[in-house]
């Protein structure tokens, strides 16, 4: 090939690797503005799938309004947990203030894989239960500054005015083990992996630490949509 037609060959090479750096240059300046004006997304949304509340169930302990106007909050708890207790109280400080007939569901969601004391908690709710005396201990468990060990629970049981005969055999032999189990299993199901979970009406649910006013938003969407 003669030195002339290698010059014009590098020469035609040389242009077209430009074009092609121009026109790519533009596709992405053109993408990049249409981004940053909020006209298109340069990453395509994943739709994230949130948690849902499993069916309700006749044995779920329940507090409150019996009117069928009610507002329904199901919370998934752990005695155990620090963030539960505090989500609670603020939840009772919410409830209290608002207008409006409200009934609380129980669901128990034990983190056992990293406490042993989260079960033994769930397992003495539910034998509480067992004598309609659930909410009566759920109030002193979370009241309570003690570690929720097994000498602490048969102490603070004392204190419920519940048949101490019955509740050490349903204890002991984790009567309601089964129970416990299912909640946990129906949790994960639904994608609810982290107590406390909260579902306030029909609203989405809210996870960790929630304040009264938080609540209060909660409860005037959901009594909106009655």
């Amino acid at each position: 090939m003669e030195r002339q037609d290698r010059l014009l060959l590098f020469l035609l090479l040389g242009l077209f690797s430009t074009l092609l750096l121009v026109l790519g240059w533009s596709f992405f300046y053109d993408a990049s503005n249409r981004f940053l004006a909020g006209t298109e997304s340069a990453i395509t949304p994943v739709e994230a799938t949130l948690p849902s509340l499993p069916p309700l169930r006749s044995t779920d302990p329940v507090t409150g309004s019996t009117d069928p106007r009610a507002i329904t909050i199901t919370v998934f708890s752990d005695f155990t947990c620090v963030s539960c207790k505090l989500s609670e109280q603020e939840m009772i400080r919410a409830v209290t203030a608002f207008k409006h007939p409200i009934r609380v569901i129980w669901r128990d969601l034990p983190i056992s894989s990293t406490s042993r004391d989260a079960m033994l908690g769930a397992l003495a709710g539910r034998c509480a239960h067992a004598q309609g005396k659930f909410w009566e201990l759920h109030d002193i468990f979370f009241a309570s500054k003690k570690r929720l060990d097994e000498p602490s629970i048969h102490d603070l049981v004392g204190k419920a005015n519940l048949d101490e005969q019955a509740f050490n055999a349903c204890f002991t032999k984790s009567l309601a083990l089964g129970a416990i189990q299912q909640d946990v299993a129906l949790a994960h199901q639904s994608l609810i992996v982290s107590t406390p979970t909260f579902f306030v009406g029909n609203e989405p649910a809210v996870t960790g630490y929630v304040s009264a006013n938080q609540f209060k938003r909660l409860l005037t969407n959901a009594g909106a949509r009655k």
